[in-house]
């Protein structure tokens, strides 16, 4: 198959009104949602639990860091449909476990040098704001 053949079969148009609907169905019928927040969640409690072990990093990584590509791709693959407002929501949930860890644990994830709160609250802004944005378009 050509790659813009691929392209073309592989998006769909966004129904915004259709998907808000299914979005209580698909939270509670579906993994698409609750699986990727819940591996987010726990990524985010096993960097505080080990102090930024490699382990703990590698989540971080995968499922916080912006954009939490993880978390999106799995909702994205599970989701019935919404996949790009799912995306959204699980983005956010990372932005805001990175941001907790950047304003309130910086030593977690920075071991050489912490940031000022200056730069702390900057990364947590961006992260705020690109991660929901990557999540929407990577589902």
């Amino acid at each position: 198959m050509p790659f813009t053949a691929a392209i073309r079969a592989a998006t769909r148009p966004v129904h915004v009104r259709e998907d808000f609907a299914a979005l209580p169905w698909i939270a509670l019928h579906s993994k698409a949602l609750w699986l990727p927040v819940l591996i987010t969640l726990l990524s985010f409690g096993a960097i505080l639990a080990t102090n930024g072990s490699d382990l703990s990093l590698l989540l971080f990584q995968y499922f916080i860091a912006t954009p939490a590509i993880g978390g999106v791709f799995l909702a994205g693959f599970l989701a019935p449909r919404a996949s790009w407002l799912l995306g959204a929501i699980v983005g956010l949930v990372a932005a805001i476990c990175y941001s907790i860890l950047v304003i309130a644990f910086p030593s977690t994830l920075f071991q050489a040098a912490t940031p000022t709160f200056e730069q702390a609250r900057e990364v947590a802004l961006v992260a705020l704001v690109m991660s929901p944005l990557f999540g929407a378009l990577l589902a």
